[in-house]
């Protein structure tokens, strides 16, 4: 398990063994599916303007410095680089949550879209599509 990641999301409710992670095996499918990179969903996310690349100090409002330490060696001076999973792993987690703000909007974002797009979700009225509540 990575020591910079979250404990609680890298449980083994995924069926992987203790010490052992998914990480790179989530990030290179988050690439084969054409997700955008961490920082498009952040900028996204937290509604900041975009700020030049390689700019780490935006995300301190998200991480702790450690884990900016982190990303900048690994990455270099390239942030648009970081996989949505990566980046969002290394979130403090927002309180009463396990995971951090970035992937609370990317999971909020997404179930807006599957509710509303869902004609027999209860809360629709889109008669007479729409079951009986």
């Amino acid at each position: 398990v990575n020591r910079h990641s979250n404990p609680a999301s890298t449980s083994t409710a995924s069926g992987v063994q203790p010490g052992k992670t998914r990480g790179l095996s989530w990030s290179t499918q988050g690439r084969d599916h054409g997700v955008p990179d961490y920082m498009t969903w952040f900028r996204q996310c937290s509604q900041t303007v975009d700020a030049a690349p390689g700019n780490y100090s935006e995300l301190l409002q998200a991480m702790s410095p450690l884990n900016i330490n982190t990303l900048r060696e690994t990455y270099s001076s390239n942030l648009e680089d970081v996989d949505l999973i990566v980046g969002g792993s290394l979130e403090t987690p927002v309180y009463g949550a396990v995971l951090g703000p970035t992937l609370v909007c990317v999971l909020a974002h997404q179930f807006a879209k599957v509710r509303n797009s869902d004609r027999f979700w209860y809360e629709n009225d889109i008669p007479p599509s729409s079951f009986n509540r």
